[in-house]
């Protein structure tokens, strides 16, 4: 089946012009795609900047401070008042040098391109690979966040737990869970607010060895209890979700994400990560550029590009959480 394209008679793309309309088009759907793939989009705090700007200011969370106390006297009516400034913190985070770029060499022509089941294949593999790079790149952020620093005096840092049996003794697992709970109750941090990511290997020996321990968060109806295809467990309010990406991050040395070593972290020991929606900060670039060469011929190929940046960063150390094994 052949799809019918505007511009395009029949479907078939024969002009420069009609190609690029039918290139817009398939890439368009990128996107639609990424967000669907990603389990880590849309959970964490997100700002946008336009083109030119190349970092933008975060507030921290529960940083207000009171600055020092000024006394004045009002020259009117002789009396002493305090005046005292606010401050709120904040931390700065800066678009990635390099873009994620995904690129494909192709043919376009009616046999190809402009078939549905094709299409399907660039877009599925245009769109993996964004949302690895996005999963990547918040999954070393948030294990980074773990072992931060907070950057004002009032706030506690992150947490990294370690626990030699974590994710192979249930007994020693399941206390690990109480003490992340126990951890962001005394913080104040809503434990309802917050996920951890794990391994799909991981997240079904939990399911198993856990089955008296978790809720099923895609719980049967029918009451035949964990469905073979949940992806979601719960504990105390506390959502683990299960991440084939994470599989591309845990038990890795990573030295960069997309070109960019400030992604870089040994997560050879690291089993799960929890995090809050202000664990950390994503700032993207409005622009997303895409690029279709035909100027060099290449046996009637032609190269399509799509690029992306977007810059990602810890901001609140006090609600990221790593487990790992040493």
């Amino acid at each position: 089946m052949s799809i019918d394209w505007r511009g395009a008679v029949n479907g078939v793309a024969t002009t420069d012009v009609e190609r690029t309309e039918m290139f817009l088009k398939i890439f368009n759907r990128v996107f639609a795609a990424f967000e669907a793939k990603s389990d880590t989009l849309d959970f964490f705090t997100v700002k946008s900047v336009g083109t030119g700007r190349k970092e933008e200011q975060f507030i921290l969370m529960d940083s207000v401070q009171l600055g020092d106390i000024n006394y004045k006297t009002d020259p009117n009516d002789g009396q002493d008042y305090a005046t005292s400034e606010t401050k709120q913190a904040t931390k700065d985070i800066k678009l990635d040098a390099n873009e994620t770029v995904y690129s494909k060499q192709t043919k376009i022509t009616d046999q190809s391109l402009s078939h549905y089941d094709v299409q399907a294949l660039i877009q599925a593999s245009a769109s993996n690979a964004f949302a690895l790079a996005k999963d990547l790149k918040n999954y070393v952020s948030l294990a980074k966040g773990s072992e931060a620093t907070h950057p004002t005096d009032n706030q506690p840092g992150g947490v990294k737990i370690t626990a030699a049996n974590f994710g192979t003794d249930i007994t020693a697992t399941m206390a690990v869970f109480d003490d992340i709970v126990s951890t962001y109750e005394e913080r104040s941090i809503p434990i309802e607010d917050c996920q951890a990511w794990v391994s799909p290997r991981l997240f079904n020996w939990l399911k198993t060895a856990g089955k008296d321990f978790f809720i099923n968060s895609d719980y049967s109806r029918t009451g035949e209890g964990f469905e073979k295809n949940t992806k979601k467990l719960d504990y105390s309010g506390l959502t683990i979700i299960k991440s084939a990406s994470f599989n591309n991050f845990a038990g890795n040395n990573l030295t960069n994400v997309s070109g960019n070593d400030r992604y870089a972290y040994d997560a050879t020991h690291t089993k799960m990560l929890v995090g809050h929606p202000v664990s950390i900060g994503t700032l993207v670039a409005l622009d997303v550029r895409l690029a279709y060469d035909d100027t060099i011929a290449r046996n009637g190929k032609e190269r399509m590009t799509i690029l992306k940046q977007d810059g990602v960063d810890w901001l609140n150390p006090q609600t990221c959480v790593q487990v790992a094994t040493q």
